[in-house]
């Protein structure tokens, strides 16, 4: 019946002939009607039997009346509903000038339109073994919406407005479901509201003007790729959160994102692979992927150039792998990974450059027995801020990297108790470069850190001496200042270098310049003198009775003055000898006595020698007498050597007194000699 007030043509009759269809198509063209075979009981599009004769409608008599159309067609074209259409619908190479619409169809044989040019292309709520578009030209939109097809090809194809894909369901299990290679969307591609994919579903080298909508899209190509983007261009975002999952790698190497890549709530998995893979790609916009973005298997964006990166609240899975791979990415402003975000593997962004802040505070890395996170010779111009609660489970390797602003572990907890090659550091700072490294308050460190020739701007560390990580090597470290109580605690410094398991001078010596930078002489000097001590310690037997010599004498050239405290122990042993033995000292003059001693004074007969201990009328009047503390003075210094005592012990029975006071003098003119090198700055130290 025809009906056309309504503006549909109702019916025609069952199994007519194909110029009856052809009529029918070329009058609907014409009048703008549309031929809606929907009865009563429609049947399901998903059913496998044919439908009614009554809708069956065979393909070439929508070909033929496609291409041989009326004079004047309306501008809705040709419309379709509840059709079974028999046979493959071969649109190739046809110029279609007007919209063709397909709604609660069955395309039993697909439908085929290679190198097609027309104005618009619908299928909705409709069935297609097959849609191959390679090449075509589409003026406007291209609709393929909760469709169900086997696959989707328009390899090349131009499409003028958008590609609506959305509540289709693809599925070319082991296969391709939707290839786009090549193809040019000016408009927007939007799968999204339902939109299921079984098979790969790839756009290699597009181009799409708008956006690509993914938003609660499903794929799945266990195995292999779910989405691939390599080398496409999408200059509006790619939106794939609110519920996208992806069971296989979703991949974009060298692509171009003008917008934002939003994952925000997605779900990835290709566990023990690649979830997603961004290498070498550009977005523009930043890439979002927080609210419960989860990832089973690597997210990787080698050499990748981002805006801004953020992870706060994802979870990220590859145990005994690499969960997420920054390598040589360029992050140009911040990389947020905050707010209860967790890596199960290795977290790493070696040779990357992050333009702003690099915010782990409240993150939760866990990689035992490997590295939690690497971040070897990459760049950060910001702040590296992990604290409040950050966890590492792993060592926090940063060997050669360069933080223009703060490392921050106030409140950290790190442990690396794993069998690394480099034992058991919790956090690496090998050759790094870091404008301020804040430890202010670690809340546990298992493991040590590794300062070696690290270039330190500030080091701010805790309150509290028991608190501070332990120091397993920090040989050519360099530091400008240091706040904290190691600021006015020399004996908490001393004690925080001792846990090194490797010790050489450089750092000790680095914290002694610290000191007199800050005008504390005194502590830098006994900074230095705790590491020639423990040079000592660890120096060779056939040197170590010299340096104990040399330390107990002038405290290795730092204390000077131990020299005068040594020379005055001397003169007093000297006085004291000489004081104690005056019977021993015999006069160095020939004229000391006098050859007749005055009536009444008890001389030694001039067969005997004359001693100090004599009476003083027994010698030449002038000759001196013998005082304990000026002979000592003049023994011990080297002062003897210009003007020879008057007395010497020289009596018989004295030599272990000649002998004592001969190794007081030389120790006195040791003494002597090593404190005026101290004072005028000639002694050697260390």
């Amino acid at each position: 019946m025809d009906d056309r007030g309504s503006g549909t043509i109702r019916h025609v009759a069952a199994q007519s002939p194909l110029d009856v269809w052809v009529s029918s198509f070329t009058a609907v063209l014409e009048a703008g009607a549309a031929v809606d075979l929907v009865g009563p009981n429609d049947p399901d599009v998903l059913a496998n039997e044919p439908w009614p004769v009554e809708q069956q409608v065979p393909a070439s008599a929508i070909r033929t009346a496609l291409l041989r159309p009326p004079a004047t067609v309306d501008p809705r074209g040709l419309v379709l509903r509840g059709a079974w259409i028999t046979g493959a619908l071969n649109l190739e190479d046809a110029d279609i000038p007007f919209p063709v619409t397909l709604d609660h169809c069955v395309l039993a044989g697909g439908l085929t339109g290679e190198g097609c040019s027309i104005r618009r292309l619908a299928m909705t709520d409709s069935r297609a073994e097959r849609v191959d578009l390679d090449g075509a030209r589409v003026d406007r939109d291209l609709v393929i919406a909760k469709t169900t097809c086997g696959q989707v090809r328009a390899v090349g194809a131009t499409i003028g407005g958008q590609l609506v894909l959305s509540g289709a369901r693809l599925a070319n299990r082991d296969g391709v479901a939707l290839n786009l290679d090549g193809a040019e969307i000016r408009g927007s591609l939007l799968a999204g509201d339902g939109f299921t994919a079984t098979g790969e579903l790839r756009a290699l080298d597009a181009t799409i003007a708008g956006f690509l909508v993914l938003s609660g899209a499903r794929l799945a190509n266990p195995d292999g790729v779910a989405l691939n983007l390599d080398w496409a261009e999408i200059r509006g975002s790619l939106l794939a959160g609110d519920g996208f999952t992806a069971t296989g790698q979703v991949r974009a190497l060298g692509a171009t994102i003008g917008g934002q890549l939003d994952l925000s709530g997605a779900n990835l998995a290709n566990p023990d692979g690649v979830a997603l893979n961004l290498d070498g790609a550009e977005v523009r916009g930043g890439l979002i992927a927080r609210d419960g973005f989860t990832a089973r298997g690597q997210v990787r964006a080698l050499g990748a150039t981002i805006s801004e990166f953020v992870l706060s609240g994802a979870c990220l899975a590859n145990p005994d792998g690499v969960a997420l791979n920054l390598d040589g990415a360029e992050i140009s402003s911040r990389l947020v990974a905050r707010d209860g975000f967790t890596a199960t593997g290795q977290v790493r962004a070696i040779g990357a450059t992050i333009g702003g802040q690099f915010v782990l505070s409240g993150a939760r890395l866990a990689n035992p027995d490997g590295v939690a996170l690497a971040l070897d010779v990459a760049e950060i111009r910001g702040d590296l801020f992990a604290r409040a609660g950050f966890t590492a489970i792993g060592q926090l390797d940063l060997s050669g990297a360069t933080i223009a602003g703060q490392l921050d572990l106030s409140g950290a907890t790190l442990s690396n108790l794993g069998k690394l090659s480099n034992g058991k550091v919790a956090l690496l700072l090998e050759q790094a470069k870091v404008q301020a490294l804040l430890v202010d308050g670690i809340t546990q460190c298992e493991g040590g850190v590794d300062l070696t020739a690290c270039q330190l701007g500030d080091l701010v560390v805790n309150h509290e001496a028991n608190g501070l990580p332990r120091l397993t090597g920090a040989a050519g470290w360099s530091v400008r200042d240091i706040h904290g109580h190691l600021r006015h605690d020399r004996s908490a410094a001393i004690a925080w270098l001792d846990t090194s398991d490797r010790f050489t001078t450089s750092p000790w010596e680095e914290l002694a310049r610290v000191y007199d930078r800050n005008g504390q002489p005194a502590d830098a000097r006994r900074v230095r003198f705790a590491a020639a001590h423990r040079t000592t310690r660890r120096a060779p037997w056939h040197s170590k009775l010299f340096r104990w010599l040399y330390a107990s004498s002038v405290g290795y050239g730092y204390y000077p003055l131990l020299a005068a405290v040594w020379l005055l122990a001397a003169i007093l042993t000297a006085t004291a000898l000489t004081a104690a033995t005056p019977g021993a000292f015999l006069p160095t003059a020939a004229t000391a006595r006098i050859a007749a001693p005055p009536a009444g004074v008890a001389c030694p007969s001039l067969t005997e020698p004359m001693t100090a201990a004599d009476d003083p009328a027994c010698r030449a009047s002038g000759y001196p007498a013998l005082h304990p503390l000026t002979y000592a003075l003049a023994t011990v210094s080297p002062a003897s050597a210009v003007t020879p005592p008057a007395w010497a012990p020289l009596a018989p029975g004295a030599a272990w007194l000649e002998t004592t006071l001969t190794a007081l003098k030389l120790l006195g003119w040791l003494m002597t000699v090593l404190l005026l090198a101290g004072l005028t700055g000639l002694l050697r130290k260390g």
